[in-house]
């Protein structure tokens, strides 16, 4: 529900900026047949004025109707006792466990890998680690793969 709130609010936000930032559009064909559109009219160029009307209220209803069915479709799937509802959260933690050794494993080969690191600093410029502190972030990239791996 917060998902397809924030993503109505989003296309509304950016549907209206568009609308308020070009009501009239310029469309013409330069030399190689290319078709071209604008919001001033090209100098050289016979452009075609077209007039852009906002089609807001057809994306709320359709987000509206979308959420509505997302709430019925996640209603339908709930799980109906506290055994499915404590077998599902254990899948999913499962899924979880499982993307996370995956990021794991691939930070600690990328890391080894890798032969000079760098951070950077305050004033957006590389600073190398010496030799001890890579050995320490390739410690920590170990022990994210012993945490999340069994």
């Amino acid at each position: 529900m917060k998902k397809s709130l924030f993503v109505t609010t989003a296309l509304l936000g950016a549907v209206s900026f568009t609308c308020l930032a070009a009501e009239t559009v310029y469309k013409w064909t330069d030399e190689s047949g290319v078709v071209h559109f604008s919001d001033r009219p090209v100098p050289n160029a016979a452009a075609e004025e077209m007039r852009v009307t906002s089609s807001v209220p057809d994306l709320i209803e359709e987000d509206e109707g979308e959420a509505d069915a997302e709430e019925e479709d996640a209603a339908s799937k709930a799980p109906a006792s506290r055994e499915e509802q404590q077998a599902a959260m254990e899948e999913q933690r499962r899924k979880v466990r499982e993307q996370n050794c995956q990021i794991a494993r691939q930070t600690l080969e990328h890391n080894g890998s890798i032969e000079r690191m760098y951070r950077v600093d305050a004033n957006g410029e590389r600073v190398f680690l010496s030799d001890e502190e890579r050995e320490m972030v390739l410690g920590r990239s170990r022990e994210d793969v012993e945490k999340w791996c069994d």
